[in-house]
């Protein structure tokens, strides 16, 4: 029995491990990387990391988001937060972003009739210290 158990913890550690995000910070930049776009009821989720790959830690207040639909000047969804947080140098800070309904400016089958996904938006984002 202790076999089993030992067997199903050592697969329980492999699987968590191998579900751990690659995040690359470029250096001398600060970055955001996003995947994971998706709908939770009538609002757009997103997993989002800001990447600082500059020497100095670098102070975030308020960010704004959007996603546009490529090649256009149509926007999705977008609205801003306040991050208040510190990116420290060489390192990434990872948030959950949540467009609320009234931050959606299409319906999915909009989107599908332009013949796009979620996952082929384009993130745009402006933030301030």
């Amino acid at each position: 029995m202790k076999k089993v158990i030992m067997l199903v913890i050592g697969f329980l550690l492999v699987f968590s491990l191998s579900a751990c995000e690659d995040i690359y910070i470029e250096p001398g930049v600060i970055d955001i990387q996003f995947e994971n776009v998706h709908y939770k009821g009538e609002s757009i989720v997103m997993d989002v990391w800001i990447t600082n790959g500059t020497s100095e830690n670098y102070d975030i207040g308020y960010m704004e988001f959007a996603l546009y639909v490529p090649g256009t000047e149509t926007e999705y969804c977008g609205a801003g937060f306040d991050m208040l947080t510190v990116i420290s140098s060489d390192d990434y800070e990872e948030f959950e972003i949540e467009f609320t309904s009234e931050f959606v400016f299409m319906i999915e089958t909009e989107l599908e009739d332009l013949g796009y996904t979620l996952e082929d938006l384009e993130l745009y984002y402006w933030f301030e210290e």
